[in-house]
């Protein structure tokens, strides 16, 4: 392979390297931001849900698993409430009636409030929160709220296709960018290679052409 050829493969190879990391930095940046300000809307959600937890502090309210009314306020599509024994005690309609976290999420949760990416039924994507609720004489329960991440999927969806369709257009025209500049700094060069291959040993006032 010639120098002109090599130059322009490393060319393209490292346009192709910068057009991936950027591609994998936007969708980074995209779910972190939109997570981020998911985050903050479900953390006010969690508070006020928590606030509808056993109102009066009493045991009865979760002794056998379930609630004595309706802890979850109309409006909340995803949003559950998880009793001391880990134990489904109510949950709304939108969230089905598996526990949206596993044992060792809910664990944490019941130490402290945990922002998590789960996966529900359907396959969709989902930023939940979940936050302890200590009630007098109850213990601990979690309440959890979340949202679907649609934003996020269509962000990613949208770089994937974009960098698959105009990658390869960037890395072909940085290739053959490269291919056209090496030729043209290169071409001095090769006349000055073809001009030496004429000189003969007896043709001592032949000259090598100076760019």
């Amino acid at each position: 392979m010639g120098l002109r050829a090599r130059l322009a493969g490393l060319f393209a190879a490292a346009v192709a390297v910068l057009v991936l990391a950027g591609g994998l930095l936007l969708a980074h940046q995209l779910e972190t931001g939109v997570d981020a300000a998911l985050d903050s809307a479900l953390t006010t959600r969690a508070d006020a849900l928590a606030q509808q937890v056993g109102p009066d502090g009493s045991v009865g309210d979760f002794q056998d698993g379930t609630a004595a009314g309706s802890l979850i306020p109309p409006g909340q599509a995803l949003a559950q409430v998880i009793g001391p024994t880990g134990a489904l005690v109510e949950s709304s309609e939108g969230a089905g009636t598996a526990l949206l976290l596993t044992p060792d999420q809910l664990e944490r949760a019941r130490r402290g409030a945990i922002a998590v990416t789960v996966t529900v039924a359907g396959g969709d994507s989902v930023r939940v929160h979940a936050q302890p609720a200590d009630q007098p004489g109850l213990g601990s329960v979690v309440v959890l709220v979340g949202s679907r991440r649609d934003v996020v999927t269509a962000g990613l969806t949208q770089i994937r296709t974009a960098w698959w369709v105009g990658g390869p257009v960037v890395v072909l025209a940085a290739g053959l960018g490269a291919w056209l500049l090496a030729g043209a700094v290169l071409r001095p060069v090769e006349r000055m290679r073809a001009r030496a291959a004429e000189i003969s040993a007896q043709d001592i006032t032949a000259r090598l052409p100076v760019p």
